[in-house]
């Protein structure tokens, strides 16, 4: 009696509560659903944000679309800002001079202006291209293609500073 009252002798107490054996005997009964070994349920408390979803998704898509084009206009804007850039043409005395362009203007077509501006005073600028001329800021010889935007964004610097 000892061991009977040990094992299975206060089971009664949590079997009414609605455990396991309070669904087997319901089914068993034919009233309520037959359970079903090994359903899986969601835990509503679990973190899935690092879980695929398709609106998650999407929102991100537009946000991202929505922030390109904001960055791209205000690069736009940027470009479109004038620089007034002072030159010296040296041709055995130095020539002072300045000439507006824009920031996404490139080196050559900062030359081709210069060309331009002192071909009204300078007769051999007239056959020369822009092309053969060359801009020097300081220690730095710059490449034609390259616009004053990257310049000016990459903080282009040469050997003295």
């Amino acid at each position: 009696d000892d061991a009977e009252g040990i094992i299975g002798g206060d089971d009664d107490e949590e079997n009414e509560g609605g455990g396991e054996n309070a669904n087997t005997n319901n089914s068993e009964g034919g009233g309520g659903r037959p359970p079903v070994v090994g359903e899986i349920k969601k835990n509503p408390d679990v973190d899935t944000s690092f879980l695929p979803d398709r609106d998650r998704e999407l929102a991100a898509e537009a946000e991202r679309s929505r922030l390109e084009r904001e960055w791209r206009d205000l690069q736009k804007r940027t470009k479109d800002e004038d620089l007034e850039i002072t030159y010296s043409y040296w041709d055995g005395t130095g020539h002072r001079r300045t000439v507006r362009v824009k920031k996404g203007d490139t080196v050559g077509r900062f030359l081709e202006y210069v060309r331009r501006d002192l071909s009204k005073e300078f007769r051999e600028m007239l056959s020369v291209s822009s092309d053969a001329l060359l801009y020097v800021k300081e220690d730095l010889i710059l490449p034609h293609d390259v616009t004053f935007y990257d310049l000016i964004a990459t903080r282009a610097r040469g050997k003295s500073g």
